[in-house]
């Protein structure tokens, strides 16, 4: 299935909407063959299977609205054609919901009739809130990393060290890779107290490092965790280790820091080097991958702009490597000039069931004899 398992028991609620709208339609057809001239039918209300058919349509009706004014940020022609359909189409089955709740008395209902309308609606709603707002909360990424580091012999002011990084997938449900990295800088001690200044810039909301940015001396290791688009199965364990050398002579502290971006698993991710890096970013990008996000319905590929993840290793002279990914979505076909209206948006607004995780973790080990 293109769209996942999460997707059966929409799929099976829009057959069964679909097949109680037919039988509606037969039960009109019916009535209007048996009428005389001049004799008047019916209302639509007053059909059982009408009132059926509507009711239960609603919510089906009510995705398209959902999706294109809380989740979309661009709406062309044929977005715009769908939804005014779809929010026609919902106020008359809202009309005649609320018809058949005002003059009930009239309609005749058998016990098989009150379960179709018991049933149905509770069904749409049920999995509405269960693919909108439930499972997008409980089937997130939850990856657990753990590094350190070790001395394993010195020689003069050359410290030979032993980096571990371990990586488990503490959660219930698989985990795609966007992008990780390992960084491996020397920094130095603070010959003093922190000042009220230091202490501001590490604390305020775009500090990146736990450390001052003057504490960085130079960059000693860096290289990826784990391959992009790669997927973690729950409790699955990944470590590795390397080795490296430091000079205690050119700074006091080594420090290891291991970014994972991830993403909850999907069945057809896609990953892709970036064509056009971001103009701002081009001077310090060390490396760039982009993942694509999977629609996870077809009414959303449809209503849906194209939306991809874009995961950055940042390096400036000033600051150590650090892994960031932002989120945007394409405007048309890409013509390699990058081609796209901008905005960085959180994943959860371009899928509820795509939800992202960022791990990150530190290890210093003290140079000093």
């Amino acid at each position: 299935m293109a769209y996942q398992n999460a997707q059966i028991p929409s799929a099976a609620l829009r057959i069964a909407v679909s097949a109680v709208n037919l039988l509606a339609a037969a039960d009109i057809r019916r009535e209007i063959d048996t009428l005389l001239p001049g004799q008047s039918g019916r209302r639509p209300w007053e059909f059982p299977s009408v009132v059926a058919a509507q009711a239960s349509a609603m919510l089906v009706l009510l995705t398209p609205l959902w999706i294109e004014i809380l989740r979309s940020h661009f709406h062309d022609e044929i977005d715009v054609a769908l939804t005014t359909a779809a929010a026609l189409l919902f106020l008359v089955a809202l009309w005649v919901s609320i018809a058949a709740l005002v003059n009930w008395r009239e309609i005749s209902l058998n016990k098989a009739w009150v379960a179709v309308l018991s049933l149905l609606p509770l069904a749409g709603f049920l999995q509405f809130w269960y693919m909108n707002f439930y499972k997008p909360v409980h089937d997130r990424p939850n990856v657990e990393v753990v590094a350190s580091l070790e001395e394993l012999r010195r020689a003069g002011t050359v410290s030979h060290m032993r980096a571990k990084i371990t990586v488990v997938n503490a959660g219930t449900a698989a985990a795609d890779i966007l992008g990780s990295a390992f960084v491996v800088t020397g920094h130095d001690l603070s010959s003093g107290p922190m000042t009220r200044g230091q202490a501001r810039s590490v604390l305020k909301l775009s500090a990146r490092e736990p450390h001052p940015p003057e504490s960085y001396k130079r960059l000693l290791k860096v290289g990826r965790v784990i391959r992009a688009g790669n997927s973690l199965a729950p409790k699955q364990k990944w470590s590795t280790s390397f080795v490296f050398d430091a000079n205690g002579s050119t700074q006091k502290v080594v420090r290891l820091a291991v970014y994972v971006s991830l993403l909850t698993h999907t069945s057809d991710l896609q990953v892709r080097g970036c064509g056009e890096r971001e103009e701002r970013f081009k001077e310090l990008t060390l490396g760039c991958v982009e993942a694509k996000l999977p629609s996870q319905s077809w009414i959303r590929s449809v209503l849906s702009e194209e939306r991809y993840a874009r995961t950055i290793l940042l390096f400036s002279p000033e600051k150590p490597p650090s892994l960031a990914t932002r989120y945007r979505y394409v405007v048309g076909e890409s013509n390699g000039q990058g081609l796209f209206r901008g905005g960085v948006y959180r994943v959860e607004t371009v899928e509820p069931l795509v939800r992202d995780s960022r791990a990150l973790t530190y290890a210093e080990y003290r140079l000093d004899p």
